[in-house]
């Protein structure tokens, strides 16, 4: 037979039921949970503890009426008075004051003096204890007796489903973040083919996902090893040192890289504003060595001040992470290889061009720098700016093909050697076009002397009809070849040139490129005063 008191915690507890059922945040839950067993029975303070499997220790999740210190600092290990030992055994401890006060194993409880009565109930999922709900009465009014004890365990066992299912949605919904977050940096890693892009971008997406101080990639290369260091504080040189030291122990046994003949360069990136070194010490670490076709090319860690920071859901997120970015590394270097390998063969075309002709020894890395620089002030994407750079070095290359009759030529040229001159865009395109990684340089090359009016060469295009590449490349091209010598003229001073660029602005040049390029041009002779 249920006694009043009981009956009335049980319909008071069985609403408070339904509005858990309904609540899926876990902190909200918990609150709920320690906000209504302290109104229903009435108790002075509370705690609701949940235990920690791993490592065998309840911490307080939730309070009331608890100094804040002991929120934050009580671990109660299995076993020990008073929440240990209802965990242990699985069953509600009831505490009168009497046996608070003679009992050895709760008298020596200092923050057990001011309790009149108190009761520990485990919350338990299918015999398994996660936790335990605290309740202290700090007078004789309102102590616990035994008729307390039915109510609060059938409350906890709800609360334990309760608080599971929470956590289990909790998981989940991590679980799915981390998947979105991996599928959208996988997407990210796949499109860069710059190094540091990649070690930003690993940097941003580990901390969406794990907390930690410091991040620390070595990477190795056939010349060196570099080791980049991404903290949140300014670390000491002897934590670096021992982050190194770790490193490299890591990857002897997956590698054969001779660690003692080739140096190791430490870069630092301190993403605070504090310059000030931290006294503390890394105290966890989790690392990976990066491997990408069988090859160990580096290794990646991530390391906390604070000891048994980790856990295995940060491992594996880790270890579904490295892979990928080990990809992505080694794409960037594959890239920049390729794009030495495609410099050098630029470089060594332009070359024949100057060759021929002495006299415009220089134009080209001339056009080349001007090119750019009106590129990036206009925007340009890095891919372009390449393009442009590459256009710069070879626009002029169907020169080669031109006689040194009329290529060298001192006076001014006939109609028919005009001609010959005219056509060279149009056997440059000819030239590159047999060439894979230039094609898109083409449109440049064939239309750079192209005029903004229509009156150009070889298509007579105008206007937006002229890619913008080939419209920088013209006031360039034109502004070096006025302040450069010629077989049939000297130099014209760099002042001439711009008032001359000026003058057949909207004419022979585009406006706005032609506005970009004074600006440079001001700028340049700021910075030489």
């Amino acid at each position: 037979m249920i006694h009043e008191r009981s009956k009335s915690y049980l319909e008071e507890l069985y609403k408070i039921s339904e509005l858990m059922s309904s609540t899926c945040e876990l902190e909200d839950l918990l609150n709920l949970i320690m906000d209504s067993s302290i109104r229903v029975t009435k108790a002075d303070q509370g705690s609701l503890m949940l235990l920690d499997e791993k490592k065998q220790v309840l911490t307080i999740k939730v309070a009331y009426g608890l100094p804040e210190a002991t929120q934050r600092l009580v671990r109660i290990k299995i076993g020990e008075p008073i929440a240990g030992l209802v965990a242990k055994e699985g069953k509600p401890l009831l505490l009168t004051h009497q046996i608070l006060s003679e009992n050895p194993k709760f008298s020596e409880l200092k923050e057990r003096k001011q309790i009149k009565s108190a009761l520990s109930v485990p919350l338990k999922v299918k015999d398994e204890v996660i936790g335990v709900l605290n309740l202290n009465h700090t007078t004789a009014e309102g102590s616990f007796t035994e008729e307390d004890i039915s109510p609060m365990t059938i409350f906890a066992a709800q609360a334990a489903v309760a608080i599971e299912n929470a956590m289990l949605f909790a998981t989940a919904q991590k679980h799915t973040d981390e998947l979105i977050i991996l599928n959208k940096i996988g997407k990210l890693l796949t499109a860069t083919f710059d190094q540091e892009q990649v070690v930003k971008l690993m940097s941003k997406s580990l901390e969406e996902m794990i907390e930690f101080d410091v991040l620390a990639l070595l990477l190795l290369n056939p010349e060196q090893g570099v080791l980049t260091i991404i903290s949140s504080t300014a670390i000491s040189e002897k934590s670096i040192e021992e982050i190194k030291f770790h490193l490299i122990n890591m990857l002897r046994e997956s590698t054969n890289w001779n660690f003692d003949k080739k140096p190791i360069i430490v870069r630092k990136e301190i993403k605070t504003k504090t310059e000030e070194v931290t006294p503390q010490t890394v105290n966890s670490t989790l690392s990976l060595p990066l491997v990408a076709k069988d090859e160990t090319i580096g290794a990646v860690s991530i390391l906390k001040f604070q000891p048994d920071a980790f856990t295995e859901d940060n491992l594996r997120m880790l270890s579904t992470l490295a892979p990928q970015v080990a990809i992505a590394l080694e794409n960037a270097r594959i890239y920049l290889d390729m794009q030495e390998l495609y410099t050098n063969t630029v470089e060594a075309l332009a070359s024949e061009i100057e060759t021929r002709n002495p006299y415009t020894r220089g134009h080209s890395e001339r056009v080349t720098h001007y090119s750019a620089e009106i590129a990036k002030r206009l925007g340009f994407n890095r891919r372009e700016i390449e393009t442009i750079k590459y256009a710069g070095l070879l626009h002029d290359l169907g020169k080669i093909g031109i006689s040194d009759d009329v290529l060298l030529k001192p006076g001014k040229l006939t109609d028919e050697e005009y001609e010959q001159m005219k056509h060279h865009p149009i056997k440059s395109e000819s030239i590159l076009r047999i060439i894979a990684f230039l094609r898109e340089i083409l449109p440049i090359v064939r239309h750079h002397h192209e005029h903004y009016n229509g009156k150009g060469y070889p298509d007579g295009l105008k206007g937006e009809q002229i890619p913008l590449g080939a419209r920088i490349i013209a006031v360039a091209d034109a502004f070096d070849a006025i302040t450069s010598d010629r077989p049939y003229r000297q130099a014209k001073s760099p002042q001439k040139a711009v008032k001359i660029i000026k003058e057949c602005s909207s004419t022979q040049f585009d406006p706005q490129v032609v506005e970009t390029f004074l600006e440079i041009i001001a700028k340049e002779e700021k910075n030489q005063e």
